[in-house]
């Protein structure tokens, strides 16, 4: 019986803490067309792998366009498109951050442009709260929504 009643408390418990951790909602990039030849390398993995339609970037995840190529990302949390990214030949792009917390009312985006050119439509953020971010190598820049370009040069 005392062994029932142990039971019955965690049960009870886990289910009186269970609201208090945050709802996080997928979020991702996939790729919607590509032209030519681009790679991406996975959070975790050395090596590069061929990009292709309808593969989906994650958090962390890095995207190269070669020469002659660009991709186009939608960029979705929870279902929702939050912008459309179109990246340009010999182009470096890492998904820095791509959060969303339905709790908190917050989703945050990052983007590192590395090098290289994308044009960025940002449709409607989640909140007031939340962030969408481009980086590149000498600004970090906060967009709502709009339409704009970055480009970053080689330094070679």
């Amino acid at each position: 019986m005392k062994f029932v009643k142990i039971i019955s408390g965690a049960i009870l418990t886990a289910w009186l803490v269970f609201p208090a951790f945050p709802q996080s909602v997928e979020c991702a990039a996939k790729i919607v067309d590509l032209k030519g030849e681009a790679e991406i390398r996975t959070t975790g993995e050395e090596g590069w792998a061929s990009a292709e339609v309808e593969l989906i970037l994650n958090e962390g995840d890095v995207l190269r366009t070669k020469a002659g190529s660009g991709v186009v990302l939608e960029l979705a949390a929870g279902g929702e498109e939050i912008a459309t990214v179109e990246i340009e030949e010999n182009s470096q792009l890492v998904i820095a951050e791509f959060t969303r917390d339905e709790d908190e009312g917050i989703q945050n985006v990052l983007l590192d442009l590395a090098v290289g050119r994308m044009l960025i439509k940002v449709q409607k953020l989640y909140s007031e709260k939340s962030k969408f971010q481009v980086k590149t190598p000498t600004s970090i820049v906060d967009v709502r929504k709009t339409i704009f370009v970055v480009e970053v040069e080689s330094v070679e």
